[in-house]
């Protein structure tokens, strides 16, 4: 991986870059959210389970999933997580024009996650809920089956790693699923 500057040589370069105040979010970064939970779920309980044996002796990794609809600051938020230490995978979205300095969105991911959403009838834009009981869905596994493929391919030394995609605030259930399937506690930065 990339050679990371100190900290204390990092803040100030982000901070004139961004214009905002890094060292509040690494403030954030560093809060102690283990106590937090999402809400239990079949899904989670299945992953839990078939990964149990295989992790129990394995260090908790960490996944920051970036949660914000386009257009609300997430670039730069998971561009400063990156900084820090965070991992995004191997094969980021262009730049362009609209957002020069780049998207910070891992294209595998992203076009896994469009696609499913267009399975589910939806779209990024579209403000409807997903379908009841979506996940029970019988086309999910086969996402859900790719997408941890590419989160075992991209993060599977890493002990700290971040998805950042506009779909995540709806598809967050799976992904519950998935870090937890890769023996990851999940932070979720609004």
């Amino acid at each position: 991986g990339e050679q990371l500057a100190p900290r204390a040589e990092l803040l100030p370069a982000l901070e004139k870059l961004y214009g905002a105040e890094i060292a509040d979010l690494e403030k954030a970064l560093a809060w102690d959210l283990s106590g937090w939970r999402p809400a239990p779920s079949k899904a989670r309980s299945k992953a839990r389970k078939k990964v149990a044996a295989s992790t129990a002796a394995a260090p908790r990794r960490h996944a920051l999933f970036i949660l914000g609809m386009h257009r609300s600051g997430t670039s730069a938020l998971t561009r400063i997580c990156n900084l820090l230490g965070a991992q995004l995978g191997s094969n980021m979205m262009a730049a362009q024009p609209d957002n020069e300095r780049g998207f910070w969105e891992n294209e595998d991911l992203v076009s896994l996650n469009e696609a499913l959403m267009n399975e589910l009838g939806r779209a990024w834009n579209d403000p409807s809920a997903l379908p009841p009981n979506w996940l029970s869905q019988s086309t999910v596994p086969s996402y859900q089956n790719a997408l941890s493929e590419i989160v075992a391919r991209d993060f599977h030394d890493s002990a700290l790693w971040a998805v950042k995609d506009p779909r995540l605030s709806l598809l967050l259930p799976l992904w519950a699923a998935l870090a937890e399937e890769h023996n990851s506690q999940i932070h979720c930065l609004i």
